[in-house]
């Protein structure tokens, strides 16, 4: 018997071990207007593949992130944000962030992405609603 338990063990570990981890990307997006804004997210190779695991926003005085207890150490300080929704179809990416009550929109982020023959484009905008609009050139580090 104690042998079977050893065994089953074994096989338990084995598994485990077997399983490859979720695979992620960072996303830098960083805006070609001279205005110092960026987005910048993670996105798992696993699911849901539409929702990013993290998303930060600078739009060159502000800073926000969905983060939970990023270091607000000395000069670079986070406000805290929460994800809202988003969506991924393949093309588009959408994302809108709210404040951390959920209870205003901070920001609409949206990327479109094109592939051809291993060409990659991946471009975007940052809409601040009553602040600002962006427009963004992505990289998904596979260019």
């Amino acid at each position: 018997m104690h042998h079977i338990a050893q065994l089953a063990g074994g096989l338990v570990l084995l598994a485990a071990t077997a399983v490859p981890a979720a695979a992620t990307s960072t996303v830098d997006c960083e805006a070609i207007d001279q205005s110092e804004a960026l987005v910048e997210l993670n996105l798992s190779d696993g699911l849901p593949v539409d929702k990013p695991n993290w998303v930060r926003i600078v739009d060159g005085k502000e800073k926000w992130s969905t983060i939970p207890d990023v270091d607000n150490a000395g000069d670079d300080k986070w406000t805290p944000a929460s994800l809202l929704q988003s969506f991924d179809d393949g093309e588009v990416i959408s994302i809108d962030v709210a404040d951390d009550r959920q209870s205003a929109i901070i920001a609409h982020v949206r990327i479109l992405s094109a592939n051809e023959g291993g060409t990659f484009a991946r471009v975007g905008v940052l809409h601040l609603p009553g602040r600002s609009v962006h427009p963004l050139q992505c990289n998904f580090g596979d260019e």
